[in-house]
């Protein structure tokens, strides 16, 4: 088992080590569709809401699209909470994409059930909001 997380951790590195060439399309659309540049921001994650909410990826089956949008948002939770890409070895999420965040006493984010979570039930602002759960009183930058 510890050599399917290691393969797993592995795959994982090499996606986040070329992740600004890999989210080149996807930042491009995004800029494209809102009008809102694509830095990670938290203008940015209510612009991917708003591109996600308009393209419904979830209903057209573009998986592409879902895996670019919960990267970009995983890479947003990272820089905002000052974390990094790790993969769960809990039996509740063995093998997932994680976000350890060390501003939020290592509290782990999942980006592409997060992702998931939102094309069920889009609310404006559930991106961010997810975030802010995690935030006691930290403020974001």
């Amino acid at each position: 088992m510890e050599k399917d997380i290691q393969h797993e951790r592995t795959q994982l590195q090499e996606v986040i080590e070329k992740l600004d060439e890999r989210l080149i399309d996807f930042k491009t659309l995004l800029v494209k569709a809102t009008a809102v540049t694509a830095d990670y921001s938290t203008q940015s994650m209510a612009a991917v809401e708003k591109l996600l909410y308009k393209i419904n990826p979830d209903k057209d089956n573009d998986s592409h699209l879902l895996i670019e949008a919960s990267l970009y948002i995983g890479e947003c939770y990272r820089i905002m909470a000052d974390g990094k890409w790790d993969v769960a070895e809990d039996i509740e999420n063995w093998g997932k994409p994680e976000i350890i965040c060390n501003k939020l006493n290592s509290a782990r984010l999942f980006p592409f059930d997060i992702i998931s979570e939102y094309l069920e039930d889009p609310k404006k602002g559930f991106l961010l909001n997810t975030l802010n759960n995690y935030f006691s009183k930290t403020a974001l930058p």
